[in-house]
């Protein structure tokens, strides 16, 4: 096996070591290329735009704000929980009058809610509220008077969800 090859991505290997190409800047790449140089510039606006809108907002709102997408003069504000996103909600005529008055060209601001990367998924099962034994009892009480039928079967089931299980 010879080891005395090129590899003009990497390096050369000669004599069973490697040998390294001398590392090139990342920003050579993005200036260069098309695609990585259009994305660089994409994640330039992005950074710009995001640091517009944080100026506009007031703490400890400015830090909640995760993201901000300005597409076809919408701009989509993204918050990691309901109640910071019905606080942009309630801010966002302010906040579109300061968008406008620093040069950005805004018609509408619509919020979404991300979830935190670190927070559990929510089980498809939802646990069941369970009713107290006192609330089961009354079922109990009101099934006893009901005529035997469906009604009467529905009481019963719902009693069986109290937070004392025992014989019933």
């Amino acid at each position: 096996m010879n080891f005395n090859t090129l590899n003009p991505k990497c390096g050369v290997f000669t004599e069973g070591f490697f040998y390294p190409l001398p590392m090139k800047s990342i920003q050579k790449y993005i200036s260069t290329q098309s695609t990585l140089a259009s994305l660089g510039e994409q994640l330039t606006r992005q950074a710009d735009l995001m640091k517009q809108v944080k100026a506009c907002l007031t703490p400890p709102l400015d830090d909640q704000l995760q993201a901000a997408v300005l597409k076809d003069q919408v701009l989509s504000l993204f918050v990691n929980s309901p109640a910071w996103a019905s606080r942009l909600r309630y801010l966002a005529p302010q906040l579109l009058r300061q968008l406008k008055q620093a040069g950005l060209i805004v018609h509408e601001v619509r919020t979404r809610i991300i979830p935190e990367a670190n927070s559990s998924l929510k089980s498809r099962h939802r646990h069941r509220p369970l009713l107290s034994e006192a609330s089961a009892e009354s079922l109990r009480s009101i099934a006893e008077c009901l005529e035997a039928g469906a009604l009467q079967e529905a009481v019963l089931r719902l009693s069986r969800h109290s937070q004392k299980k025992g014989p019933r």
